[in-house]
């Protein structure tokens, strides 16, 4: 709870903030991206981290930590397939989406960031889900924290260096990478325990 309060701060700053150094346009264009973003990544997970929490827990409980490798394997590798099967379509409809969605396709470039998102996204969620079922709420807190002040500090960062739209979305990918490094981290400790 604390963790989800914490990063819900601190996003809720950076939006400010972000929103206030890239002005009307850019941020228009941005939360378009978003948009986009939020149209290809509505498939989610297929629950693989709703799995992770149930079975995870379950197969600690019974003494079966070769199973948990398996889940944990399978489980990603579903994930990353249609993180990709998502994201190169939007990467090479970029320019389509942009001129539809945008009005302007030399705005492709941040379709494509945007792109990165949905990918990353889509395994930064199951990788958090797992370490609950190894029932490590604090390292799931520490996780969504670093990953909303990376998000956050680059995304204002790269605004503040004139990056325009693109600065929140690195700021956004540059957290989610951040957050499952961290993430399989814990994962591969709690494994090795």
């Amino acid at each position: 709870m604390l963790g989800q309060l914490a990063s819900t701060l601190f996003a809720g700053i950076a939006f400010i903030i972000i929103a206030r150094i890239l002005g009307p346009n850019a941020y228009g264009i941005y939360t378009l991206a978003l948009a986009v973003s939020g149209f290809f990544g509505a498939v989610g997970d297929f629950g693989i981290g709703t799995a992770f929490n149930k079975f995870i827990s379950e197969y600690i409980a019974r003494g079966k930590p070769l199973e948990i490798g398996h889940l944990i394997a399978d489980g990603f590798a579903a994930v990353i397939i249609v993180g990709l099967v998502l994201a190169l379509p939007t990467m090479l409809l970029s320019s389509f989406i942009a001129a539809s969605v945008m009005h302007s396709a030399s705005y492709s470039y941040i379709v494509d960031a945007v792109s990165l998102i949905v990918l990353f996204s889509l395994i930064y969620t199951p990788a958090y889900s797992a370490l609950i079922g190894f029932g490590k709420g604090s390292y799931v807190a520490i996780v969504m924290i670093a990953q909303t002040l990376v998000q956050a500090v680059i995304g204002i960062t790269l605004a503040l260096y004139g990056f325009g739209a693109l600065a929140p979305i690195l700021g956004i990918i540059s957290g989610f990478v951040l957050g499952i490094i961290m993430s399989a981290n814990f994962i591969y400790i709690k494994q090795n325990v």
